[in-house]
């Protein structure tokens, strides 16, 4: 549940404009880099599809929740 959290945390902020996402090009960086190392630390199966090393995705989202929302 502490990845939930963190999460809903995430999320939270986002609606409320105290983070922000970053550009497309730049998510889509993350996510080809993201599965390129998944594929190399897990097995293809379907029980690892959601699989995280739970620390370091709790380091991501503290880092995605620094990242400063642009002023409306």
């Amino acid at each position: 549940m502490p990845l939930a959290e963190a999460q809903s945390h995430w999320v939270a902020d986002l609606l409320e404009g105290r983070c922000a996402l970053p550009g497309r090009e730049e998510m889509l960086d993350e996510i080809h880099t993201y599965r390129a190392r998944t594929a190399r630390r897990y097995v293809a199966s379907t029980r690892h599809t959601i699989q995280v090393d739970a620390q370091a995705y709790l380091r991501e989202l503290a880092k995605e929740r620094r990242r400063r929302a642009v002023p409306r």
